[in-house]
């Protein structure tokens, strides 16, 4: 298995690869049949798991900026909406930390689960709605976040930029050269984002599939999606299509098209970098 797989992603890395979009849909919806149950139900599970949490969590914040927030003094006038703006601030921050904690340890596994269901039944092996509960290991976990934290930040900063510049072309009165520069900084910003968007999209299977870890998962999808980025570019759009159509009638499509969707990730990611099958069940299996 490790001399298809180092010769899998070196033909990766190199561009010595074939990318059909017609292949990869097809493929894609063929094996729809037989695993929908399998990610409705790994969804179902997700969903129950995040909303009980996230109640559980609006409960104590909530009691915790009743009694932190507001000072005693206001609470005797019965001015409850007065907040101290010290321990509003902290709780904040708490709560930040609380929801990345959420989605470092939570959120993340579950997703990378899902990713494994359609690894598996790419290569037509079982495919377990518990496998959402198999990547709650040290390694997944740590490098399923930094792969999320990185990829965020690179849209967080581009996307800031791109609203900055366009926030400043409407409110302030500039000459034609200064609003010419705003203007191409925004269009590049989006570029890069839209171009980051469609490169970074294999870095999850590829630390499901690989193990590998969150940066070198970036960087490995970006440079084998380089060699063919307008065709990857082709089946995001024909994939965020279908979706955006399967929900127009009464969201009744999504009941295939999610599962189509997940399966046509990994047809597209065995296209260009074969299926290794290091993942916690292995393909052995």
């Amino acid at each position: 298995m490790n001399n298809t797989y180092d010769e899998n992603l070196t033909k990766a890395l190199s561009g010595d690869y074939e990318f059909s979009i017609k292949s990869v849909i097809s493929n894609a919806w063929f094996k729809v049949k037989g695993v929908k149950s399998s990610y409705w139900g790994a969804f179902g599970l997700y969903l129950a798991i995040i909303i009980g949490i996230s109640i559980i969590g609006g409960i104590i914040f909530g009691i915790a900026s009743l009694f932190f927030t507001i000072p005693s003094e206001a609470l005797k006038q019965g001015a409850a909406h007065m907040q101290h703006p010290v321990s509003f601030i902290i709780l904040q921050l708490v709560r930040a930390v609380f929801e990345l904690f959420i989605m470092a340890f939570i959120t993340l596994p579950m997703l990378a689960g899902v990713f494994l269901i359609g690894l598996r039944w790419t290569k037509l092996k079982e495919a377990s709605t518990y496998y959402i509960f198999r990547f709650y290991k040290k390694k997944y976990i740590w490098n399923l976040f930094l792969m999320w934290f990185c990829s965020t930040l690179v849209f967080m900063v581009l996307g800031a930029i791109a609203s900055a510049a366009m926030g400043t072309l409407s409110a302030a009165d500039l000459g034609l050269p200064i609003k010419a520069l705003f203007i191409t900084s925004a269009v590049l910003c989006i570029l890069a984002l839209i171009y980051c968007m469609v490169s970074f999209m294999f870095a999850f299977p590829l630390i499901v599939d690989r193990g590998m870890k969150g940066i070198q998962a970036i960087r490995v999808s970006t440079k084998a999606v380089s060699h063919r980025w307008f065709k990857v570019f082709g089946f995001f759009i024909v994939v965020s299509f279908f979706i955006l159509i399967s929900g127009l009638p009464l969201f009744i499509g999504f009941i295939w098209s999610f599962p189509w969707t997940y399966n046509a990730l990994a047809e597209a990611y065995k296209s260009i970098f074969g299926i290794a099958g290091q993942d916690p069940v292995t393909l052995e299996q």
